[in-house]
């Protein structure tokens, strides 16, 4: 039979077994693990998923302040170390690094404190110490000769002890809101340590206050107590 094929015929012939053997051979070889399951499907096994992340805000005395994007787990030094670490003035134990980060938070790094001789230095330009002037010594007359009773030396230094007091907070005036230390903000009624250190805060990282209404922004100011500051301050 084959002597009577043309040698086309024989070459496609033998083409089409080599065919057929191959898909004999390739279905025998596919196993369990060629992607298909026992029923022939194919199974399509699941990808890796993108680690979650949390957004944390860091804000205060960081070199870089801002809303960072981190994995999620990652502790509030990992945060500081995004954020480009503390400034000169940080006060590092003001944050706990250990803590672990959450989604939303905002870590604030405080200043240090005021050298102790610079806020006694503050405290004297707020309070300047008066010196009592001596009393004057009187000469005694006797009424009898002068006919003008003596005066007392007791009432002359009683009416000038008050005078020191009076001057004193004539000359302190309204508290200059954009250049005032911490303890010149506590001279302003309803403004307290915490509060005051908000204020420089913000001051510092915003810039000067342009009017009393953007004190709204500062954290725990609201309108009763920008209107004390109003009334107890200057923007100069």
């Amino acid at each position: 039979m084959l002597h009577s094929l043309t040698p086309a015929q024989k070459v496609v012939l033998v083409l089409a077994a080599a065919a057929a053997l191959a898909a004999f051979w390739y279905s025998r070889g596919r196993g369990p693990g060629d992607g298909t399951g026992e029923s022939g499907a194919v199974v399509y096994e699941p990808g890796a998923q993108p680690a979650p992340t949390i957004k944390v805000h860091v804000v205060g005395e960081v070199q870089r302040p801002g809303v960072y994007d981190l994995p999620a787990g990652v502790r509030v030094q990992d945060a500081l170390r995004a954020a480009g670490g503390f400034t000169q003035q940080a006060d590092a134990a003001s944050v706990n690094l250990a803590a672990f980060c959450e989604d939303g938070e905002q870590i604030r790094v405080e200043a240090k404190p005021s050298p102790p001789a610079e806020t006694a230095a503050a405290r004297r330009s707020v309070h300047p110490q008066q010196s009592a002037a001596p009393a004057a010594t009187l000469p005694r007359h006797s009424t009898a000769a002068t006919g003008v009773p003596p005066v007392s030396a007791t009432s002359s230094a009683d009416e000038g002890s008050e005078l020191p007091s009076f001057a004193t907070e004539s000359r302190q005036g309204p508290v200059r809101l954009n250049h005032a230390g911490l303890e010149e903000l506590q001279r302003i009624p309803g403004v307290g340590p915490e509060l005051a250190k908000r204020i420089l805060t913000y001051r510092h990282l915003h810039g000067p206050f342009r009017s009393f209404s953007e004190l709204d922004e500062v954290p725990g100011i609201g309108p009763g107590t920008i209107e004390q500051i109003r009334v107890s301050a200057t923007l100069r």
